[in-house]
């Protein structure tokens, strides 16, 4: 607490008139009237206009998982909808469709904040599902139970949604000896097919990889007409708009040909364009996965590439490419990467390549260390002692307790303010997990004259043993406020903020850096509460919280 400047009982004001003071109300309360209602307001806008574009992009994903052989019949609830859009094909599956997601829709921490039954008697907006246009709607309509919000649930990350086997769409690729296109014989005409008049033996299976494939033969626009050459012959010859003995032959092309006698007998043999080979899959897909899940090796399947004409590679962390003979081991941070190569540049083309990166978080941090307070700042009056001589518990005090009343007269209120810290060690801190730093004690006393410290830094000098040996210094930033007492409680505790909850401390390994996080939580809420990253301490309360940290990772 800090009391203003003091004033001797002596010295003498004008004071505000009793119209003066009326008026002064109500031209206040108008005021903050017409910005409560402007706030409340906007903040119905803000909620309602994500709501609209939340259910928007819901209502085109499902659109494409629908497109995509997905089904959503008989589905009535709005988190299995969602639900449905987290599975994913099949392995088996997935090899053989030729759309452009085989995979999930969403983020796997999708999750729906249902209305309380308050907000459902509203005219509020809420996403409510339709089974019957199976979209996401927009309603006011009171008693209709619907979705307020959808958030992202950190507690759903690790959960395993299952795979299902979707209906195959009209164009597959083909797992059998045949085309790349698999061609489904209801949509036969759909197919990929070379010009209109093409002569080909068109059957569901044609292609055999251990084979030719057939060609292509094409005669286009050829006319002979009254032509006659008498006992000659040509051979390998190409006429185009020529004039013989007053005949004409025009728009034909004649490939290895023979004319004699005024008959022309031959064609054109065309040879296909090589088709370009199917991109390979990596098995599993490449993610960050917990030590426990890590994958020690990853195998490839060529996805239907043929034995004759082509050939599988992998390359890791983009070193040279090597022949694919089995399962690949792996460790975080590794990147795989897959093609298949053509061996027949006359049938095929090179695919293109899978390339998937994994990563393991570590199991876990153990450490310790040292505090200090330091870089202590306030006003003009500042005064305050720092106690670093016990590593286990420190201290620093701020404010004068003594009010000048003159004459050599001093009232003393006898209780400064005063922050203590005691550490904690650490033990097997799971990464992206709370652990303990230490405790932090705040003491909200009687203070005068602009002597409290405005700001003080907790230097943490950590010793990390587990998962690498590190050390370094984190200093963690804090913002003091003394308030003066009014009869509002809240309003009158001092505040102490964290300014940089997001440290300067990494750890990098694996290919995974870790930042270090800290925040406070309150132990004590009778004696003081935390919001965001401000601790409010009441008038003459010792409050104390907790430091927590955590190791977060940037995969």
């Amino acid at each position: 607490m800090a009391l203003a400047y003091y004033r001797h009982k002596n010295q003498q004001r004008s004071g505000f008139t009793l119209v003066e003071l009326i008026l002064a109300i109500a031209v206040t309360s108008v005021l903050a009237a017409v910005v409560v209602v402007n706030l409340v307001g906007t903040k119905a806008a803000v909620e309602e206009t994500k709501l609209q574009v939340d259910i928007n992009k819901l209502n085109n994903l499902i659109s494409l998982y629908q497109a995509d052989g997905g089904t959503l019949t008989g589905l009535t609830n709005p988190q299995s909808v969602v639900d449905k859009l987290k599975t994913v094909r099949t392995n088996s599956d997935a090899k053989l469709q030729a759309g452009a997601l085989t995979g999930r829709y969403v983020d796997v921490r999708l999750a729906t904040k249902m209305q309380d039954s308050t907000q459902a008697a509203s005219t509020s907006p809420r996403a409510v599902w339709n089974p019957t246009t199976q979209r996401f709607d927009i309603s006011t309509s009171p008693g209709v139970a619907g979705v307020s919000d959808f958030v992202l649930d950190d507690d759903l990350a690790e959960n395993l949604y299952p795979t299902e086997t979707r209906t195959r769409t009209a164009m597959q690729y083909n797992g059998a000896n045949g085309w790349v296109w698999s061609i489904d014989a209801t949509n036969r005409n759909n197919a990929f097919l070379t010009p209109a008049n093409a002569t080909l033996n068109i059957q569901d299976n044609v292609f055999d990889p251990t084979t030719v494939p057939p060609t292509e033969t094409t005669t286009t626009g050829s006319t002979t007409s009254g032509s006659t050459t008498s006992g000659s012959t040509t051979s390998g010859s190409t006429t185009s708009g020529s004039t013989t003995s007053g005949s004409t032959t025009s728009g034909s092309t004649t490939s290895g040909s023979t004319t004699s006698g005024g008959t022309t007998s031959g064609g054109t043999t065309g040879i296909l364009t090589p088709t370009t080979l199917p991109k390979p899959i990596n098995q599993p897909n490449g993610a960050t996965y917990s030590e426990a899940a890590f994958p020690t090796t990853v195998t490839i399947n060529k996805n239907g590439a043929p034995l004759l004409g082509s050939v599988l590679r992998y390359r890791k962390n983009s070193g040279a490419w090597t022949d694919y003979t089995g399962p690949i081991s792996i460790t975080s941070g590794d990147k795989i990467e897959s093609k298949n190569f053509t061996t027949d540049a006359l049938l095929y083309t090179d695919s293109s390549s899978d390339s998937d990166t994994y990563y393991k978080l570590v199991a876990s941090f153990t450490g310790s260390h040292s505090p200090t307070w330091t870089s202590v700042a306030g006003g003009s009056n500042l005064k305050y002692t720092t106690d670093n001589s016990d590593p286990d518990g420190i201290t620093v005090s701020h404010g004068d307790t003594r009010l000048d009343l003159g004459g050599g007269q001093y009232l003393d209120a006898g209780v400064e303010n005063r922050m203590d810290f005691t550490r904690s060690a650490f033990n097997g801190a799971g990464a992206n997990t709370d652990f303990n730093l230490g405790e932090l004690m705040i003491l909200n006393g009687t203070t005068f004259n602009d002597s409290e410290a405005t700001s003080a830094t907790l230097r943490l000098t950590l010793a990390l043993t587990q998962p690498v040996t590190q050390s370094g210094t984190v200093n963690i930033n804090y913002t003091m406020v003394s308030t003066p007492n009014t009869s509002d409680r809240l309003a009158s505790a001092d505040t102490v903020t964290v300014q940089n909850p997001t440290t300067s401390f990494t750890v990098t390994t694996g290919g995974v850096t870790y930042t270090l996080q800290v925040r406070l939580v309150s132990l004590d809420a009778d004696s003081g509460v935390v919001s965001g990253n401000t601790f409010y301490i009441y008038e003459g309360s010792s409050a104390r919280a907790a430091l927590m940290g955590k190791f977060v990772s940037n995969k």
